[in-house]
């Protein structure tokens, strides 16, 4: 058995792997070799992930490192491969440019370097890499949560949750789905969304340190990931229903699973782990190089899409291991953290 605070969460991070290959899935469209109608929900558990392991990974040093050193620690993790993929999305808009003609906005260029949405421009919050919506109301919960944690009592949490889950159960039932958040119109429940998903992560962290206990090894770990795929290849009639069962319900319930058992053998879970975050900045521009291309050459088939999705697979892994994580030591080195404070006689 491993200890309750475990320095790595892998179960944890296999589910986040699978839900970046499914939101990939379906960004792919008819590209897919499987079809994935509800990948778009992956966000909500990426959300909930994303509380959790905050929760596991500062809690205990959140008081120490105060919101300079934990914005210092968020910038580092989030804003690399951030920027990756706004580089991307940017490199593959000015190819269409170049060999088709389409047309080139800096509209949203600018803000976008700063993680800011497209202010004052229609359509998509982040143009050059539009999945890149649920990052900035990530950073900006994560500002909020560093900056308001000491005063966030057990009653405020609660509140803002219920208050941002009703938000995400009128926006789901208005629109009938709850692929919400990318664009203006929808950006209200789109924040809904991240807070709620967030703060869960963060109470159920807290629900299951008081409880104690052990994480062990299970076959429940695996069974984990399949129920985590079977939920967003789901694709019933009542969309919104199923929607919102799985935000409010079921996510949350398959993250109190994934933290309390590991798997076996965890290579798998390991290596999707490891590529999630890059594969969900760069998957979007390239699926649109790849989808392009398909169509200049008359269509495609099976082996096609399944040896460019894992291309892209592998362009994430590489993005990790020689891009990632290389820079984020760097940054550690060249931004300096805060030196704790001291007391003079």
């Amino acid at each position: 058995m491993a200890a309750v605070n475990p320095a790595r969460l892998v179960t944890l991070d296999g589910l986040r792997g699978i839900a970046a290959i499914c939101v990939m899935l379906f960004h792919a469209g008819d590209f897919s070799p499987l079809p994935m109608p509800g990948g778009y929900l992956a966000v909500d558990l990426f959300l909930v992930l994303s509380g959790y392991v905050i929760a596991h990974s500062y809690g205990a040093k959140m008081d120490a490192l105060g919101p300079s050193g934990f914005f210092r620690l968020r910038f580092i993790r989030l804003y690399p491969l951030y920027l990756v993929g706004l580089i991307t999305g940017a490199g593959i808009l000015a190819l269409r440019v170049f060999t088709s003609g389409a047309d080139w906005s800096l509209g949203g260029t600018m803000p976008a370097v700063l993680l800011l949405p497209a202010i004052g421009v229609a359509g998509y919050l982040y143009p050059l890499n539009p999945p890149a919506w649920s990052l900035g109301f990530e950073a900006l919960v994560n500002l909020i949560y560093g900056l308001l944690r000491g005063r966030l009592t057990a009653v405020l949490v609660v509140a803002v949750c219920i208050l941002a889950g009703a938000e995400v159960v009128r926006g789901t039932l208005a629109a009938g789905h709850a692929n919400l958040g990318a664009n203006w119109e929808t950006a209200q429940t789109g924040l809904a969304r991240a807070v709620f998903s967030f703060l869960v992560g963060i109470v159920l962290f807290s629900a299951l340190s008081r409880r104690g206990g052990t994480v062990r090894r299970h076959w429940l770990a695996y069974a984990a990931g399949f129920l985590q795929l079977a939920m967003l290849m789901f694709g019933p009639d009542q969309r919104a229903l199923w929607d919102l069962t799985c935000i409010l319900v079921l996510f949350p319930l398959l993250v109190v699973l994934g933290a309390q058992v590991e798997p076996g053998l965890s290579t798998a879970y390991r290596i999707s782990g490891d590529a999630s975050y890059a594969l969900y900045c760069i998957h979007f521009p390239l699926l649109q190089a790849l989808q392009s291309s398909s169509r200049q050459l008359g269509g495609s088939n099976l082996w096609l899409q399944m040896a460019s999705l894992g291309a892209i697979f592998v362009a994430a892994l590489v993005l990790h291991y020689w891009v990632d994580m290389p820079v984020r030591q760097w940054l550690r080195q060249r931004i300096p953290a805060r030196r704790p404070a001291t007391g003079s006689n």
